[in-house]
């Protein structure tokens, strides 16, 4: 169950198969593509986040199709740092990514309907350098078309 950005958090692990290190501008326009969760950039929509503890992999959609949350932001954390504590990703959901949603859809801040979760690298993939968290916002009322974008 996806929380609320102050109380509660979906924190996800991100597998480190299958990293694409370039996007292609045509498969944006692609209505089912998958990539690895932690190669996804601000903007895009995620057809659905896959209850799993573990996601290596989501599908992401054109804004227009009937998705289940979308990519506000990504959060490059320092090289030199330990793996991230379960407490230290909630921080980082609760203040980088809240500022993130406020960049990208100023509108959706206060939207009880939005909650904020992340998607973080295994220790693994942390271990061959993979720091990027990326901050996306999950809707709790179902599907939606558009992007919160505005």
């Amino acid at each position: 169950m996806i929380g609320s950005v102050v109380t509660s958090v979906v924190i996800v692990a991100v597998g480190c198969f299958g990293v694409v290190n370039h996007i292609d501008q045509k498969s944006l326009h692609r209505d089912d593509y998958r990539f690895a969760a932690d190669s996804l950039f601000v903007g895009q929509c995620i057809k659905e986040i896959p209850d799993l503890e573990v996601i290596t992999k989501v599908t992401a959609i054109a804004c227009e199709s009937p998705h289940n949350a979308e990519v506000v932001g990504n959060v490059r954390l320092d090289r030199t740092r330990p793996f991230p504590t379960q407490k230290e990703l909630l921080d980082i959901q609760g203040t980088q990514c809240a500022e993130e949603l406020q960049k990208w859809a100023p509108a959706f801040v206060d939207d009880e309907t939005v909650n904020l979760g992340v998607l973080y690298p295994e220790q693994p993939a942390w271990n061959s350098g993979a720091r990027t968290v990326t901050c996306f916002a999950a809707f709790t009322d179902g599907p939606r078309t558009g992007t919160l974008h505005r």
